[in-house]
């Protein structure tokens, strides 16, 4: 990651509150008030090597060396994933809601998108190195997926003094949201390549909207910390965090699908993409490949966020914390995450930490965290992708900073 990268991301994340990727530094304290601002901005994937993706965001020259180089990565199913996610949270530990001195009250904000995708190897193979590669071979892209979330959310909720948890209602502004499937996908051209068959069957959804306005939501995050007595040892504090449990209302969604049984044959490539007829008014290119178009108003369940797993003690006088567990989004073209590292306290104010992770939108991947406590504020910075980081032949890139401001 160039050095102007990491300074325009620092920039924008002390704007932001995002899911739980630093592990959480765990205070027992009492405390007055607590605001809490971080910000996400991950890049994961499977197969797809970083000197090529930099070339696609950013132009430049692709080789056979830097496509063959992602290509040779690829399995039959791939996966991809971007996440921007942002926000702050208020809490008020000296209010005593609903008359109960047990209870404080939170306000939050936040910003997220979401782009997810499972795709084939004969996909990327027809996409970079085109229909001359397949000739006379049958190219399959069943099972690809591909789906989009962005949305802002408000919340108001009640937070518990003494263990932090917490609970919040939200509503939600979304803005744009996408979710294609192909069940089945053939595409056959003959050696000659002036003619192909293609078998498809699956369909896509499409909304999109101003801020502020379009589509809308109601959900709940839930945080819950509690502890574990051990034996002659300290205790041992753990979270479960559930966000964006709730539904969208999505107004005007625009709805594409295809008739399984219909095959197509005869288009040349010059009638699919070059020739005139198929951009004249008289011509309905949907029609001919017998694509059905609705428009609908939608509900969909928002995309969840569960994760679970040990927290970090403030109070322990530990050199190492151990931290593991998993993370999911349940309703994403995703697979479950668990991760586990070590926390080292290397000074009184400084710690460092080490993870591994496996799942999500990539394999394995390897992290660093810093974390630097100055009087009442914490600061973590941490990358979830170190090889990313470093290598253009890393898989993805990520960066993750939080910053903590706590009275007590």
């Amino acid at each position: 990651m160039k050095p102007i990268t990491i300074i325009l991301l620092l920039f924008v994340a002390i704007a932001g509150k995002a899911q739980n990727f630093l592990p959480i530094q765990y205070d027992t304290l009492p405390l007055k008030y607590e605001v809490i601002s971080s910000f996400s901005g991950d890049y994961a994937s499977t197969s797809l090597q970083n000197q090529l993706t930099s070339k696609i965001l950013f132009g430049g020259h692709i080789s056979e060396e830097i496509k063959s180089g992602s290509f040779a990565k690829h399995s039959e199913i791939n996966r991809l994933g971007v996440l921007i996610n942002g926000g702050v949270e208020f809490r008020n530990y000296q209010s005593n809601l609903f008359g109960k001195e047990r209870f404080g009250w939170l306000l939050k904000g936040e910003y997220c998108s979401f782009i997810g995708a499972l795709y084939s190897k004969d996909l990327f193979g027809l996409t970079f190195y085109g229909n001359q590669r397949y000739l006379g071979e049958a190219v399959s892209f069943t099972g690809t997926r591909a789906g989009t979330w962005t949305y802002q959310k408000l919340g108001f909720g009640i937070v518990d003094k003494k263990s932090k948890s917490s609970l919040s209602v939200n509503a939600y502004g979304i803005n744009q949201y996408s979710n294609s499937v192909v069940r089945e996908g053939y595409l056959y051209q003959n050696e000659e390549g002036d003619s192909l068959s293609l078998v498809y069957t699956g369909g896509s959804d499409f909304f999109s909207s101003g801020i502020m306005q379009g589509g809308f939501g109601v959900g709940i995050d839930l945080d819950v910390r509690f502890s574990v007595k051990m034996e002659e040892k300290e205790d041992i504090f753990f979270q479960v965090n559930v966000n964006n449990l709730g539904v969208g209302f999505l107004p005007d969604v625009m709805r594409y699908a295809a008739d399984s049984s219909f095959n197509f044959e005869g288009f040349t490539f010059d009638q699919l993409f070059g020739d005139a007829n198929i951009v004249d008014s008289s011509f309905s290119f949907l029609d001919t490949l017998n694509i059905q178009q609705i428009n609908m108003n939608m509900v969909k369940v928002l995309p969840v966020f569960i994760q679970a797993g040990k927290l970090i003690s403030n109070s322990s006088e530990k050199l190492v914390q151990s931290f593991y567990g998993f993370r999911m989004y349940p309703t994403l073209t995703t697979v479950p995450q668990v991760y586990a590292g070590i926390n080292i306290k290397a000074q009184k104010n400084l710690n460092v930490g080490l993870n591994a992770a496996f799942g999500g939108y990539s394999n394995f991947r390897y992290g660093l965290y810093l974390s630097y406590q100055l009087k009442n504020f914490n600061v973590g910075l941490a990358t979830e992708n170190l090889v990313g980081v470093f290598s253009k032949k890393g898989m993805g890139e990520s960066i993750n900073c939080r910053i903590r401001w706590a009275l007590n």
